[in-house]
């Protein structure tokens, strides 16, 4: 989807790289790409974002965000078309969302600047990769991309080549006190798998407790917490198909 015509803010930011992508990168990017435009458009995808924002901001004391009297700043990492930082937005002043998908970028300010939540309205998300083994571009190094109060990924950790390298690499972008929230899906074996049409994208089918906390506290982070959400999630990426999965929160922070 391009851009409004008359939307008076400048084009995304492009962050280009000569970056070594994987299989699984290449992908992603394609089918987000091709998915952005109808993302968040049916039925169930919408019920999915509304559970998802509900048990976020139910749980606001369980995510704990740092109080301070500096503006409170979120990394909204795989942002896609923004229900994190919405669901976050009224918590924190500031947003700097990211994602692979130059389409969802698109949609993502698309839809932010006629949110009626301050600190959205002002959030702008760009293009580019914070999981790749290549220098970084100047402008994902720069001040504003560094200690953040809450770095959170909603439900896009699954489609990572190496999840604990994410949450690794997410740990150093925060502040001493900030916090990582992952939203996820519990792993439920073969009763979790997606439907034909994603599972290319598709690294892990859902994530445990005991894995997750590993992975947390593996790269430094105490205070882990994990909630599991009482309303199933019903996702149906094909017409004839759809699947239940259990989702999660997961928070831990930097010390």
């Amino acid at each position: 989807m391009q851009p409004l015509s008359r939307n008076p803010h400048p084009r995304p930011h492009q962050i280009m790289t000569t970056s070594t992508t994987t299989d699984l990168t290449v992908a992603n990017r394609t089918f987000f790409n091709d998915y952005a435009a109808e993302y968040d458009t049916k039925p169930w995808q919408k019920q999915i974002t509304l559970q998802i924002t509900n048990y976020i901001q139910q749980n606001l004391d369980f995510i704990s965000i740092p109080k301070h009297s500096d503006p409170t700043t979120l990394l909204d990492y795989a942002c896609g078309t923004g229900t994190i930082s919405r669901a976050l937005g009224p918590s924190v002043t500031s947003i700097q969302a990211l994602d692979l998908s130059s389409k969802m970028v698109e949609r993502f300010n698309e839809l932010a600047v006629s949110s009626e939540i301050p600190s959205v309205r002002k959030a702008r998300a760009i293009e580019g990769n914070l999981l790749t083994d290549d220098e970084l571009p100047v402008e994902l190094n720069g001040p504003e991309f560094h200690d953040f109060d809450v770095a959170a990924i909603g439900a896009g950790l699954h489609h990572f080549d190496d999840p604990a390298k994410a949450i690794g690499r997410l740990a150093e972008r925060l502040r001493v006190g900030g916090v990582l929230l992952l939203v996820d899906f519990v792993d439920e074996g073969e009763h979790g798998r997606l439907p034909t049409g994603a599972e290319h994208t598709v690294r892990k089918h859902g994530f445990s407790e005991k894995e997750m906390k590993e992975m947390m506290e593996g790269h430094g982070l105490a205070g882990f917490g994990w909630k599991e959400m009482p309303e199933r999630l019903e996702l149906k990426l094909r017409e004839d198909e759809s699947v239940s999965r259990k989702g999660f929160l997961a928070r831990a922070e930097k010390v």
